[in-house]
């Protein structure tokens, strides 16, 4: 009994000592219970900070998002607008240079317009100077007409001078013959009443002579009436005058070397 006792009492003290540590471990646990709390409550805090940052950095992501789309966009945008902005400078530069092109084309032009210009007032000149030479020409024509018809008159005039010489010249052409005829009958022995031989030689000598003077005067006159009308280079020094008087010597000469050999040949 007493064992029982002892062992009941040390079993009492025992669970005393468990109780008591018991409740002092129910305190510690209750104090880290606490604590716990306090960490859970802080640690829910700090999750919902974590979420309310989680939140706004996938709205700065998504947003960072949105800018990185928008750069990716523009920057092909701005490939796009390098690419657009390189062929605008290729068209301003082929621009600049169809303008030099016309600036050149302006400046001949110009150049054209005046030189025309010159060319018209020069043109204008000449056909002043054309007009006025036309003018002289019309008043040279006019004289020239009446001087035509002076030349006219003047050849009219000429051809019945010719007519009135040739008649002049037949009639004593004519005359001649019936005296060179009355020569020869004289020459033959015939008599002609009041004439005697010696005479009759020294009237035919007259008669030749006065046939040549005719002929000679004639000649110089008809020659001088061709003259007239001949152009005014006929006359000058190597023209056709002396190339006529030329073939007109040397058969004259000639003919007289012919006879002077025949007169001293019967001589």
């Amino acid at each position: 009994m007493k064992s029982f006792v002892k062992r009941t009492i040390h079993a009492f003290i025992k669970m005393r000592d468990v109780t008591g540590q018991m409740v002092v471990d129910k305190q510690e646990i209750t104090k880290e219970n606490e604590r716990l709390k306090d960490e859970l409550a802080s640690l829910t805090k700090m999750c919902e900070k974590l979420k309310k940052d989680s939140d706004a950095y996938e709205n700065i992501i998504a947003e960072l998002r949105e800018r990185v789309d928008v750069a990716m966009g523009s920057e092909k945008m701005i490939e796009t607008l390098t690419a657009k902005n390189l062929d605008m400078e290729e068209k301003v530069r082929a621009l600049e240079e169809t303008i030099d092109d016309f600036e050149a084309i302006r400046a001949m032009d110009e150049e054209i317009l005046e030189t025309q210009k010159d060319v018209e007032k020069e043109l204008r000149e000449e056909l002043d100077r054309s007009c006025g030479k036309i003018s002289e020409l019309f008043l040279q024509i006019k004289a020239c007409g009446a001087q035509a018809e002076d030349y006219e008159k003047t050849i009219l005039m000429f051809r019945k001078k010719v007519n009135d010489l040739n008649e002049e010249l037949q009639e004593r052409y004519d005359e001649n013959l019936r005296m060179v005829e009355q020569i020869k009958l004289l020459e033959k022995g015939s008599t002609v009443p009041g004439i005697s031989f010696s005479a009759t030689r020294t009237f035919s000598e007259i008669v030749d002579a006065e046939v040549r003077s005719l002929e000679l005067e004639f000649a110089n006159q008809y020659t001088k009436y061709l003259k007239a009308f001949m152009p005014d280079n006929f006359a000058k020094p190597g023209g056709d005058s002396d190339a006529i008087i030329l073939n007109v010597l040397f058969p004259r000469l000639y003919q007289k070397s012919m006879i002077l050999a025949k007169l001293m040949s019967n001589k």
